[in-house]
């Protein structure tokens, strides 16, 4: 590290004081104004015959002044090539190995400056795929070279040069092809990370632009309800880096856009190299809008977030949720305007409240929790994740899959007791859906729009829902005391309640992943009742089908 601090300073100090003299002959000759060279280096000496080795290829290049000197054109400043040598040196500390670092002849570089003769082409990175858990880079190697090498990490400095000069926030591999596939946990969300390729072949090394991208730009919360009075709430991205100069010198901007500027606004309407990356959502009317979010890297496009969905209610309106019976479980917040004399959980027919389980947050004012205030605050972590792949992956071979039409009068059920129904694309169910005695597994893989009712009988038929894309609840379904909709819904987005004025009453259970929710947009005139009430089923866990349950296998040791 000490001889690269004195080459630096050389460089700088021969730049400043060195006078260029022309020779008689330079109309007859040319002299450039500059040259890339690869940049060589020299490694440890042999400690047992204090020897030093050539010169090896240091990863990097560096652009060189020309000018005259003795009637040749010659680089300004030595710099270490492959035409120098290393020499041995001792000190207290021990030996060590320094570069001859001659001035390079700038109309012949030869193996310093990648030429003479050089067939090698110059790499390049083309994209990068972010997946949910492993990061995909493509890139053109070029042709010439005996093999390719990349360096990616936060430290755009780092990456530039293989991570020689230092391995923070830098990564490097050799002997790699595209597309190359690397592990999710390398990466962290919200970060600005640079990729560089390598085609090597000695002196005729040639290297790529370094490529910046961004691995992921979410915005939250992806849900945001606001009374008409309510001051601005805030809305995040979760995009970290910001400008650094040398590790990280990217100008990072975030922007913030309301689809419909007459229900919701947002102020700012961007930020840059300004983490945290923030901005306030406030209530212009009644309705409901999508918030985005772009960012931007040195002005141009690199990552476009998730929307968010923002309710607005009118002023006048009062809205509060419940639950009956059942736990609640999030690694969010839990919150609910429960007016006074009210519970959020409610007690069940066994005479006691569920449980909410909660990371942040749990808010109930001016109400209760419950009638015992049980309630746990702790994160909850599920290594598998019950998706909508996970369960259509498990659907027997040996089922009959009925075509949708039979949905309403009745289709063939299979030898398991259950009718099942799956659909490729979106779903509306417009009509009363009454199964009476009836089992319903039904599969959508895009959306799914209830505008009617579901039904039940208890203890005895059974529906589940399982949708790949949000569900969504017309603002019509309604019911107070009695449920508008009985079964089981999973969904991979968002359950939306639906917009309206009307009660919504759901007897059974729902289950939405990560990066989706429930969106509540109920407001009743009054708050009497709950706007939205969710009743633990029983029956409907019970009735659950075998095949789409959680196996696991117990090995026991057994009599022969």
């Amino acid at each position: 590290m000490k001889g690269k601090l004195f080459s630096i300073i050389l460089i700088l100090s021969t730049i400043l004081t060195t006078k260029i003299v022309l020779p008689d002959n330079t109309l007859s000759q040319s002299c450039p104004h500059g040259i890339t060279i690869d940049t060589y280096r020299c490694q440890d000496p042999n400690e047992i015959t204090k020897t030093c080795g050539s010169p090896v290829y240091a990863g990097y290049d560096v652009q060189l002044l020309c000018g005259w000197s003795g009637g040749s054109c010659v680089s300004i400043s030595g710099w270490c090539s492959n035409n120098d040598s290393c020499i041995y040196n001792e000190n207290a500390i021990g030996g060590y190995c320094t570069c001859t670092s001659s001035p390079v002849d700038c109309n012949n570089p030869g193996g310093g400056g990648g030429g003479g003769g050089c067939d090698t082409t110059v790499p390049s990175v083309q994209s990068i795929e972010w997946g949910a858990d492993t990061v995909t880079i493509n890139f053109y190697g070029g042709v010439g070279g005996t093999r390719n090498d990349i360096a990616f990490g936060s430290n755009k400095t780092n990456v530039a040069t293989k991570c020689l000069v230092s391995g923070v926030g830098c990564t490097t591999m050799t002997n790699v092809s595209s597309p190359l596939i690397v592990a999710g946990d390398s990466f962290s969300d919200g970060t600005v990370y640079y990729f560089k390729v390598w085609n090597i072949d000695g002196a005729c090394t040639k290297t790529s632009e370094v490529k910046q991208d961004i691995s992921s730009c979410e915005i939250s919360p992806n849900i945001i309800n606001l009374n008409m009075e309510d001051p601005a709430q805030t809305l995040t991205s979760e995009v970290v880096s910001t400008f650094v100069f040398a590790s990280s010198p990217t100008e990072v901007k975030v922007t913030f856009s309301s689809d419909d500027m007459g229900v919701a606004s947002v102020d700012p309407s961007s930020e840059t190299n300004s983490y945290v990356y923030q901005t306030g959502v406030s209530p212009v009317g009644v309705g409901s809008t999508s918030l985005r979010s772009n960012t931007y890297l040195d002005n141009v496009l690199s990552c476009t977030a998730t929307s968010s969905t923002v309710n607005v209610n009118d002023a006048g309106g009062i809205s509060w949720w419940q639950v009956i019976d059942g736990d609640i479980t999030t690694n969010e917040d839990l919150s609910s305007d429960v007016p006074v004399a009210n519970v959020f959980i409610d007690d069940g027919a066994g005479g006691y409240p569920g449980v909410p389980v909660y990371e942040t947050s749990l808010s109930v004012v001016p109400g209760t929790t419950s009638s015992t205030n049980w309630n746990v605050n702790t994160a909850t972590i599920q290594p598998r994740i019950f998706n909508y792949s996970y369960f259509e992956n498990l659907i027997p071979d040996d089922v009959i899959i009925n075509d949708i039409g039979s949905l309403l009068t009745g289709g063939v059920t299979s030898s398991d007791g259950y009718e099942w129904y799956k659909v490729t694309g979106n779903l509306s169910i417009d009509s009363l859906l009454n199964l009476a005695s009836r089992k319903i597994i039904l599969f959508v893989s895009e959306e799914l729009n209830i505008n009617n009712e579901i039904w039940v009988t208890d203890g005895i038929g059974f529906f589940g829902a399982f949708v790949g894309g949000n569900i969504n609840v017309s603002g019509e379904v309604t019911g107070v005391n009695n449920p508008s909709l009985e079964g089981i819904y999973l969904t991979n987005g968002i359950f939306s309640t639906g917009i309206g004025t009307g009660n919504l009453f759901i007897r059974g259970s729902v289950s939405t992943t990560a990066g989706g929710g429930i969106n509540l947009q109920r407001v009743p005139p009054e708050n009497s009742n709950p706007s939205e009430v969710f009743e633990f089923a029983p029956d409907q866990i019970l009735l659950f089908p075998k095949s789409l349950m959680f196996k696991r296998t117990k090995w026991a040791e057994v009599s022969p």
